[in-house]
């Protein structure tokens, strides 16, 4: 279906766009997007089901609705993860420190920002241009962290629907619920 397939794209366009932003909160709202059009994606799945009853439409609209859920959750907890393992890692320390420093100054530029038209624009400037240089510094570290760690990566993997068909015992059903 050449509807989905565009779908397809677009989530492999959001999934480049989730890997370079830095924030949790920016994550949650590319997610938020990720879920609509992943309600449309299961829809269409769905339909093409009714009318071909073939199995392999209902796959894909679990495919969907698996890839849509909890990502921020599941990437936070592996960086977390990896963070921990790699705790006296002078890389890790720097990337800790520089990701708190970001996390304070998008904290400052927010609330400037809510000020609206009493805004400094003159801090407003000097912030978000500190925030550039430290997202780039942050960029550079995680190239240098993928380097020296090439087995460690942000992916997170989902169990594929093969795994999970296999795990299922006789007399068992899979619901998935996607609202």
């Amino acid at each position: 279906n050449s509807t989905l397939n565009s779908y397809d794209l677009a989530f492999e366009v959001e999934k480049l766009i989730r890997n370079s932003v830095l924030t949790q909160e920016s994550k949650l709202l590319i997610q938020q997007e990720s879920r609509k059009r992943s309600e449309f994606c299961i829809e269409i799945c769905y339909d093409i089901f009714q009318e071909t009853q073939d199995k392999k439409w209902l796959e894909r609209a679990f495919i969907y609705a698996e890839n849509s859920k909890a990502i921020v959750l599941a990437e936070t907890k592996k960086a977390y993860e990896q963070s921990s393992k790699f705790i006296e890692d002078s890389l890790f320390i720097k990337r800790k420190e520089l990701q708190f420093e970001f996390s304070i100054i998008n904290t400052v530029v927010l609330n400037e920002q809510l000020k609206r038209e009493r805004a400094n624009v003159v801090l407003l400037a000097k912030l978000n241009s500190e925030k550039d240089s430290l997202f780039n510094e942050l960029k550079l570290l995680n190239n240098q962290i993928g380097v020296k760690y090439p087995e460690i990566s942000n992916k997170v993997k989902l169990a594929s629907v093969e795994e999970i068909i296999n795990k299922i015992e006789e007399n068992q059903l899979i619901v998935e619920f996607f609202v």
